[in-house]
C-alpha cells in the first residue's frame, strides 16, 4: 500500500510505543502500514483506508508525518546453518526423526511410489514459540512434517506413535485388493 506524502520510518520522527497521539501518523502492525488521524467528524481515532476515515468515511486531508509500532512483525522461520543440518543428519542416520524411513528410499503406496525428501521441522511448533534453535529442528520426511503440523505433543515418543498411527492407514489405504491378499498371506507364514 503506497502511502501519498508520508516519510519513510527512518526520516519521520518515532513515536514512543505506549503514547496515544491524535496527530496524524501511520501507524505500523508488523509489516503492514496503515494511516490513522482524528476523525474530523466523530472526533475518534480513525483507520484511513482509500483515503476515508473507517468510522465515518471522511476524507480526511492529511500528510503523516510520525510512525508508530502498533505491533511487532511477526518472526521468520529459519532453520540451523548448513554444517548444523549435516550434524543432524548424520546423527539420525540420514532418517526421518520421526518414522526412521531412509531420504531418498523409495516408498510404495499400492501401485504408486515416491521418494522420501528431507523437511526440516520444529520439534515445538513454530507456531507456539517461534523457536528457531538447532535444538528444536529436526529432519522429517515429508509426510511425516505434514502430518504432524502444528500439534504439540508432551514427548517425541508420543508423537512417533501418533506419526506411525497414520503412516498405518496411509499404507492401508493405499493398497489394492490383490496387495491385501498378498500381504495376508505373507503375515499368515510368518
Amino acid at each position: 500500500m503506497a502511502l501519498e506524502g508520508a516519510t519513510s520510518p527512518v526520516a519521520a520522527q518515532m513515536v514512543p510505543k505506549d503514547s496515544r497521539t491524535r496527530v496524524p501518523m501511520v501507524a505500523l502492525y508488523g509489516r503492514i502500514a496503515i494511516q490513522r488521524t482524528e476523525c474530523p467528524e466523530c472526533g475518534d481515532i480513525s483507520l484511513v483506508l482509500d483515503a476515508r476515515t473507517a468510522c465515518c468515511g471522511v476524507n480526511p486531508n492529511i500528510n503523516p508525518q510520525v510512525y508508530k509500532q502498533m505491533s511487532e512483525p511477526p518472526a521468520r522461520r529459519r532453520f540451523p546453518a548448513r554444517w548444523i543440518r549435516d550434524e543432524k543428519l548424520a546423527a539420525q542416520l540420514n532418517c526421518c526423526f520421526y518414522c526412521d524411513r531412509k531420504f531418498g528410499s523409495v516408498q510404495e503406496v499400492g501401485d504408486r511410489e515416491f521418494y522420501i525428501h528431507i523437511q526440516w521441522d520444529h520439534q515445538i511448533p513454530f507456531a507456539f514459540r517461534q523457536d528457531n534453535s538447532a535444538e528444536n529442528v529436526v529432519a522429517a520426511c515429508q509426510k511425516c512434517n505434514g502430518w504432524k503440523t502444528d500439534r504439540l505433543f508432551d514427548t517425541v515418543q508420543e508423537a512417533r506413535d501418533f506419526l506411525a498411527l497414520r503412516w498405518r492407514r496411509y499404507l492401508q489405504r493405499g493398497l489394492s485388493p490383490r496387495h491385501i491378499r498378498r500381504l495376508t498371506i505373507l503375515l499368515d507364514i510368518a
